[in-house]
């Protein structure tokens, strides 16, 4: 009955705002700029996104089939919105069926397809966190430190419990702002 050792908990690594501007600018297609964009907007898992088809997003609102088949609903904004808009006509306006994101062969864009934009957009940028997942971590942890309640980010998120939430973001670069801002002190 011996107890196991803990573990050095490790923050999760999220891009900064000049990172994500640099990923941006790497983007050599609109379907690229895309999935960057809608990644971040969302914080969908690449299996989500993978499985999009014109049908799920409506107006901004983006009907999600998640880890065990559990439907969520998350949001783009106007910037993707916009960039949506571009790609629908480069698609020669979509069918509601078809996938949202399609390969170089125009199949449907699949999580190894997914892994390697990010691969390509690491390559491109030398930004080593470059990856699905950390995209997620960024998007999650920027959306909490921009004011999002973390009971509206859990949903999003499609996470059952905070706990599982708390592993994915990061919020230590912005401890002091929120200090400034909320700080009992200083606010009296």
């Amino acid at each position: 009955k011996v107890a196991m050792p803990k573990l050095r908990k490790h923050k999760p690594v999220i891009l900064s705002e000049s990172e994500i501007k640099q990923c941006l600018e790497a983007c050599d297609c609109v379907r690229d700029k895309l999935i960057l964009l809608f990644s971040l907007d969302t914080g969908l898992r690449a299996h989500e996104l993978a499985s999009l088809n014109f049908a799920d997003v409506n107006d901004g609102k983006v009907t999600v089939t998640g880890k065990g088949e559990k439907e969520r609903f998350v949001y783009i904004g106007y910037k993707t919105k916009l960039i949506l808009a571009k790609y629908r006509l480069e698609r020669s306006k979509p069918k509601p069926a078809e996938p949202l994101f399609l390969s170089a062969k125009n199949d449907r864009l699949t999580v190894s397809g997914v892994m390697q934009f990010y691969k390509r957009l690491r390559q491109s940028t030398g930004i080593t966190k470059v990856t699905s997942h950390g995209i997620r971590r960024t998007a999650l942890s920027m959306m909490l430190i921009s004011g999002m309640s973390v009971f509206h980010l859990k949903e999003i998120s499609g996470h059952e419990d905070i706990k599982t939430l708390m592993h994915y973001i990061n919020v230590d670069s912005d401890v002091e702002n929120a200090h400034a801002k909320f700080g009992v002190v200083d606010n009296l």
